[in-house]
């Protein structure tokens, strides 16, 4: 074999070696593309837990509008699992800071105390009970509800002697028109009944006719037969009409 066979053979090696080498190298991958692939897999998990919140978020905004317009509705406590107080109470189990949700419990505590306030103004103190009694269910020993409480003690206990005052009194003769105590009346105490027996006597000798204002049919049939059973033999004539205050009307005789 001579020089030049020997340089062929070197040349040919050569080039199977690099052939070897290009293929490898095409396998690997680039060095510029290694963060690219590790961002993308990091980016993944992030952006769920971005996605996650927002879902959370719109489930809030869901219940703030549902439990707003259940407020508005004076739908505050009642009905069960559809009122303003269980929705807010349900956006603060997701996120107990939200100041809409504790802005919207504190103002169904208002709204009762309020509605308490104006039943006390206009003497139904039954009314007063009842919201304090619904509004104690969920705000238990609140200053506030207390505070109303000793303000109906005190209010029945004044409209009580107010009550015993006028029943006491003949009925004047020159009145037609005759306000009938609603403490008094509500327990159909024996002084109301006696108050009614005084006012049928004069219907009895002048023959006017009646007409009672009760706060229920019930109650109006229970005034009229009092005044029936007061006049032995005579039957009072008139009507009855269902209101909001108790009184009876005289009217000229039928």
């Amino acid at each position: 074999m001579n020089v030049l066979d020997v340089r062929v053979i070197r040349v040919a090696n050569l080039a199977v070696v690099f052939a070897f080498l290009t293929a490898c190298g095409s396998q690997q991958v680039k060095p510029s593309e290694q963060p690219v692939a590790a961002a993308a897999q990091i980016s993944k998990p992030v952006a769920s837990a971005a996605k996650a919140k927002s879902a959370k978020e719109r489930v809030i905004d869901e219940l703030l509008a549902s439990a707003q317009q259940a407020f508005r509705d004076d739908k505050l406590t009642t009905p069960s699992h559809d009122n303003a107080y269980d929705q807010f109470q349900s956006v603060l189990a997701l996120d107990p800071a939200n100041s809409s949700a504790r802005a919207g419990v504190q103002a169904i505590l208002i709204s009762y105390a309020e509605w308490a306030r104006n039943a006390i103004a206009s003497g139904d103190y039954a009314g007063a009970q009842g919201y304090l009694n619904q509004a104690q269910l969920y705000f238990p020993a609140n200053p506030l509800l207390m505070e109303l409480q000793q303000t109906i003690a005190k209010a029945k206990q004044q409209r009580k002697q107010q009550e015993q005052v006028v029943l006491a009194q003949e009925p004047p003769a020159e009145r037609t028109e005759f306000s009938l105590p609603g403490l008094a009346l509500s327990k159909k105490s024996p002084a109301v009944a006696s108050y009614l027996a005084r006012i049928a006597a004069r219907v009895k000798e002048s023959g006017e006719s009646v007409m009672i204002y009760a706060r229920s049919d019930a109650e109006g049939r229970w005034i009229y037969q009092q005044m029936n059973n007061a006049t032995q033999g005579y039957r009072v004539r008139g009507d009855i009409r269902v209101a909001s205050a108790p009184k009876i009307v005289l009217l000229p005789p039928l």
